[in-house]
């Protein structure tokens, strides 16, 4: 495309025209490739002496002022530079410091019994205090994920997105945090496909936790495995070997046990819990026993073993891992497999007094009550 533009500028000296200032123009505008290219032809213009010579003397003016002003302003940049120094807001020492290791035994610990709405205010706080830790971030997104496992419509697709922003910034923090890989994996095995659910990458992620711990990568795997119902065949073999690596870990030890619960296998689930609750003789190990003993059939062993782990989580007071409710709730339904009506009424007055919202024992109390069994 071509265009000629003609421009023709007159200057009045003394009333007159001056000719020797009249300009003729020719350009030529070219669309280049990828923009628009101005080439001028050619010019005629013919400046007269005294015209060039009042152009240089205008210029002049402005150089001068320029010269004369240019400390003033270097000058002023540096006093607001320097002032942006001085302003500078203290340093927040919390944020220098690493998370000390009982704040993510609390939010655990508040985790594992069930108060997830606790335990993402107080990770929610843990990464305002500490944005650049990994481990964090990788307890906020458990606790993300966990309080959206039990949210409503509404709240689950953003908790779900805030946990999965928050393991993306842990793993950018450190790519070989443990945690954060396993609560990664565990998220996109579990995810809807619309928020990012891949089972696929899922066990990509837990291979490279194995890299980085063995007995937690070998758990994050088996359980991305069990999600995409594998066969049951390849999943025994598995699990067995699994155990005969590390059979020492306690860890390994409890992922068998929830393997073999959640096929229905209790005889072989007890077993196990009874491995891992040597290992390790904590309230939770314990009460995960007695439930197992209980879905077994052996309800006496069952109720012994509740009962031990009642009493040492009722002297932990509110620091307790698992809740003495919960454990007064597989109390009164092991009672009451066992025929014995008012002791498993008993119980359900002792869970509905310390959470008066647990409906399973209002239910089962209320029933009791209806067939004649009063344990008051």
């Amino acid at each position: 495309m071509t265009l000629t533009l003609d421009r023709r500028i007159a200057t009045r000296q003394g009333g007159r025209t001056n000719a020797t200032n009249c300009v003729t123009k020719t350009q030529r505008f070219a669309a280049g490739g990828l923009g628009i290219g101005i080439v001028p032809i050619h010019s005629t213009e013919t400046p007269s002496r005294e015209n060039d010579t009042r152009a240089r003397t205008n210029m002049a003016v402005p150089m001068r002022q320029v010269i004369l002003l240019a400390p003033i302003v270097v000058g002023g940049v540096c006093l607001v530079a320097a002032s942006a120094v001085v302003h500078v807001p203290p340093y927040d020492m919390r944020r220098a410091q690493r998370p000390l290791s009982s704040d993510f035994v609390e939010v655990d610990r508040l985790l594992a019994r069930g108060r997830t709405r606790e335990a993402y205010a107080r990770a929610s706080q843990l990464v305002r205090d500490h944005p650049a830790s990994a481990d964090a971030h990788g307890i906020a997104g458990d606790a993300a994920g966990s309080l959206a496992a039990s949210a409503g419509i509404w709240r689950l697709v953003p908790l779900a997105r805030e946990s999965k922003a928050h393991y993306a910034r842990a793993l950018r923090l450190d790519p070989h945090n443990a945690r954060a890989l396993e609560g990664w994996a565990g998220f996109l095995s579990q995810a809807p496909g619309v928020l990012g659910g891949d089972s696929d990458s899922a066990l990509r992620v837990a291979r490279s936790l194995e890299a980085v711990d063995s007995a937690r990568g070998t758990i994050a795997r088996l359980r991305v495995l069990l999600r995409r119902k594998t066969a049951r065949v390849t999943m025994d073999s598995l699990v067995a070997a699994a155990v005969a690596r590390h059979g020492a870990d306690s860890g390994i030890v409890q992922g068998a046990s929830q393997y073999y619960e959640s096929t229905g296998r209790w005889l072989e689930a007890v077993r196990h819990r009874e491995l891992a609750f040597t290992a390790d003789s904590s309230p939770e190990r314990g009460y995960r026993l007695g439930r197992a003993l209980m879905e077994a059939g052996e309800l006496a062993r069952a109720a012994t073993v509740l009962g031990l782990v009642w009493a040492k989580e009722r002297s932990e007071g509110d620091h307790g891992w698992v809740g003495v409710d919960r454990i007064g709730w597989m109390l009164a339904v092991t009672a009451a497999r066992s025929g014995d009506g008012l002791l498993a009424g008993r119980w359900c007055d002792s869970v509905t007094a310390t959470n008066p919202r647990h409906r399973s024992a209002r239910r089962m109390r209320d029933s009791l009550r209806a067939a004649g069994v009063r344990p008051d």
